[in-house]
């Protein structure tokens, strides 16, 4: 099937028909001049916390330079979870207003997930070895919850465009499939969040087909968090030879941002204050806000951001404070 057009971040009943349709929503969010600022910021960020990484200098792009996980993802023992570029990512005033409009609440009322960046090294100028890996298809959703728990999310730092740049696989309408019923067929361990799906699947449902999205700098996607979702590498096989006369080759790269939103109406008064607790101690979360899993990093080592300290007032006293608790 053809990927769906992207839509105008105001254009909220067009992109619940997608969700709720198809299982996925493309989102024009940031103008290009926003989205190069951002590129530009996170670039500023990663050479903060990571001392040995030169963006312009691909000889120091290495796995431990980097702190990446061999599926793309930069490692939370850095301060890049709450780094300044991606706190302004989350803080936007038009990502805000996009999951303040999809929730129908106010954006006092929206915590996010204090997730990562997923980074992947353009494989003609890194070791091939440094990003072998494909992640498989999956959600991050339990079949015990039924619902739609939150919309996850990436926002694209940089493009890609073309099968061979990698990226964001969907499986479009999977997202009906999900439930009791599907978790017997598929015999998997019950109550798991993080759920692989074997090759049966497709053998049960042949009418369910991944499709690769084409993604350009400044776009949000929205996924249900049951759709069935995965990712490719970037192919050695494209032809990108401009990257090794680019001021900055990281441009291309593939670079996303993780920001996944709940209605704080939702959560219990438990887990905010623990999401306080864990702001202040600079811990990620995995995606999901309302049932977080704390994961410890070494944030407090590094630059913090300061557009999120108002987030440690109380709520009632500043409107910048929903974000974190």
């Amino acid at each position: 099937m053809e990927q769906l057009p992207a839509r105008n971040i105001n254009h909220i009943w067009e992109i619940r028909q997608d969700l709720e349709r198809v299982g996925y929503s493309i989102v024009d969010a940031l103008d290009s001049k926003e989205s190069m600022e951002i590129f530009l910021k996170t670039m500023k960020d990663i050479e903060n916390v990571c001392p040995g990484w030169d963006q312009k200098d691909t000889t120091t792009w290495t796995e431990e330079n980097i702190l990446a996980t061999n599926c793309g993802f930069v490692d939370y023992n850095n301060g890049l979870t709450h780094s300044d570029s991606v706190w302004t990512i989350r803080g936007h005033h038009n990502i805000l207003t996009l999951f303040s409009n999809l929730y129908n609440c106010h954006r006092d009322n929206l915590i996010v997930s204090f997730d990562t960046l997923g980074i992947r090294y353009p494989p003609e100028i890194v070791d091939s070895e440094l990003d072998p890996y494909q992640v498989d298809p999956h959600v991050d959703q339990r079949f015990e919850n039924s619902f739609v728990e939150p919309y996850q999310a990436i926002y694209c730092i940089t493009s890609s465009i073309d099968r061979e740049d990698g990226g964001l696989v969907v499986y479009p309408y999977s997202h009906k499939l999900h439930g009791l019923e599907l978790q017997k067929q598929l015999k998997t361990k019950p109550n798991i969040d993080f759920i692989v799906y074997p090759k049966q699947f497709f053998e049960y449902y042949p009418e369910i087909k991944p499709l690769k999205l084409s993604l350009i700098a400044g776009q949000v996607v929205l996924w249900d968090s049951r759709l069935l979702h995965s990712s490719l590498p970037i192919s050695p096989d494209r032809n990108r030879n401009e990257i090794y006369s680019s001021e900055n080759p990281m441009l291309f790269s593939r670079m996303v941002a993780y920001i996944c939103y709940a209605d704080k109406r939702k959560c219990n008064k438990d887990i905010i204050d623990k999401r306080v607790e864990a702001f202040k101690e600079g811990y990620g979360t995995n995606h999901m806000p309302l049932r977080p899993r704390f994961i410890k990093t070494h944030a407090d080592e590094y630059p913090r951001s300061n557009s999120v300290k108002l987030s440690l007032v109380p709520i009632e006293e500043t409107n910048n404070g929903c974000i974190c608790s």
